[in-house]
């Protein structure tokens, strides 16, 4: 299933992108959205039929200066400190503030961030499982988010992998943030989450995707439940910086148009260039939002606005989820070698057409892709099979 990972200017889109969609959901952020705000808006949500709703209670960074996330009644006479932070009465108070005012079905448990896994670390995610196992009636999801560094070593990854297989929990909301702060990551990153991820699934246990991007659709070839992205980048890439006053808000950011068939992103100027010179038909699935744009002349006399371009990407993120997700566990990796392998082939196809495809091209980041997934399908199709 296909979530949306509440970003900035998406409050007053949701409920009708939720109504349009069946059998999807978002997850809410109190980095967005002060308390009085989401207590305004989940009760909306939530007579949506078919829609799941979660809430991340944005513990990443304990020492968190921002007002909104501070806003929440958890974080009220709030001290963190490791020698006198009591890990038990705020998990309590996060889950009473999803059951009780929120009245949440599915519960996301805090996860602080760390890219260094200590003994301390482990000890509280550990707490933070059995409170939350205490909870009877609803789903519960740990929450796992990691740096590059851990997820890197095998020693450190393995021992989280298996902390988090005998967490006595339904589910794991997993967030990472990228090596060297890629936007699209190499190939052993995605083979090492492929290969930690399907031990989870093989557990038992669901697994939800946060802030995830268009190659982050390869996950799914290790049996995971959900995928959830956003509108502007910090919500398809995992940075615990965010959850701090270095927020994001006020960046400026320029308009992109998402290519379903490539998986690259290009301004508009570029994709005009393309056209002019009879590259048209390489560019596509047209949505409802690009219409005009793909079937233009010229596209940069088209209004591209930004409300297209979320939408446009929303819309393709949600079909391919769909697409992969609608099929059984193990039939997904061969499909999504199928699926890349289509958009190498354009790829390669546009670059003999000497297109320049910008920093936010996949064309490299396709080959990478592959080779992690073949890697992963040769040393474990026969698990993938039985799934």
């Amino acid at each position: 299933m296909f979530l949306l990972q509440q970003g900035w200017g998406m409050l007053s889109h949701i409920e009708n992108y939720l109504s349009e969609h069946q059998n999807t959901g978002i997850i809410l952020s109190p980095r967005i959205c002060d308390c009085e705000q989401m207590e305004r808006y989940v009760p909306i949500y939530s007579t949506v039929p078919n829609t799941e709703i979660l809430f991340d209670p944005h513990f990443y960074e304990p020492r968190t200066d921002l007002p909104r996330i501070l806003s929440y009644p958890y974080f009220q006479d709030y001290d963190f400190s490791t020698q006198t932070f009591n890990a038990q009465v705020f998990c309590e108070n996060v889950i009473n503030y999803q059951v009780n005012t929120l009245q949440l079905d599915s519960i996301i448990l805090p996860g602080r961030y760390t890219n260094s896994l200590t003994e301390s670390w482990l000890q509280m995610h550990h707490d933070f499982a059995h409170i939350g196992a205490s909870i009877h009636n609803k789903t519960i999801y740990s929450t796992v988010a990691l740096g590059p560094d851990v997820i890197l070593n095998a020693d450190n990854f393995d021992n989280v992998i298996d902390e988090v297989i005998n967490y006595p929990v339904n589910g794991v909301y997993l967030v990472f943030e990228h090596p060297n702060g890629d936007f699209l990551v190499n190939q052993e990153f995605l083979y090492v989450l492929l290969d930690g991820l399907l031990s989870i699934v093989l557990s038992g246990k669901k697994v939800i995707i946060g802030y995830a991007n268009q190659q982050s659709i390869i996950l799914a070839a290790a049996g995971i439940d959900y995928i959830a992205s956003g509108n502007y980048r910090n919500v398809r890439a995992f940075d615990h910086l965010n959850s701090t006053d270095r927020d994001t808000e006020n960046m400026r950011k320029g308009v992109w148009y998402f290519d379903g068939n490539t998986f690259g992103e290009y301004k508009v100027p570029a994709l005009s260039l393309a056209f002019r010179r009879g590259l048209n038909d390489f560019f596509g699935p047209p949505t409802l939002f690009t219409h005009e744009l793909l079937n233009a002349q010229v596209p940069t006399d088209v209004p591209w606005r930004e409300s297209d371009a979320f939408g446009h990407y929303l819309e393709l993120m949600h079909q391919y989820c769909q697409e992969v997700f609608t099929r059984p566990k193990n039939e997904r990796a061969q499909y999504l070698l199928h699926f890349f392998e289509q958009r190498r082939d354009i790829n390669t196809a546009l670059s003999s057409g000497v297109f320049p495809f910008g920093d936010r091209g996949f064309n490299n980041a396709v080959n990478e892709t592959l080779s992690a997934l073949n890697a992963f399908i040769h040393d474990k199709g026969t698990i993938l099979s039985s799934l």
